[in-house]
């Protein structure tokens, strides 16, 4: 399964604030990290079901996620 990178910054009003560049469609904002990732994780899945259910590809990931580079650094490091 692709890996989508997320960013997560704290907005003026205190509330963290999660963003797919990849899909920015789907977005979440909540009172904790945690929440907001949590959050943000449901609307990337709402995003991909509703392309998925209107016929629509779903995007490629062009921009790395922390995870998948870290696995290519391990990856490249015991090869």
């Amino acid at each position: 399964m692709p890996s989508y990178a997320v960013t997560l910054i704290r907005g003026g009003d205190g509330r963290f604030v999660a963003t797919f560049p990849d899909v920015p469609q789907a977005a979440a904002s909540d009172e904790t990290r945690e929440e907001a990732l949590e959050e943000a994780a449901c609307a990337l899945e709402a995003e991909f079901r509703r392309r998925i259910l209107g016929g629509e590809e779903l995007p490629v990931p062009e921009s790395a996620g922390p995870l998948q580079i870290h696995q290519e650094v391990l990856a490249a490091a015991f090869s």
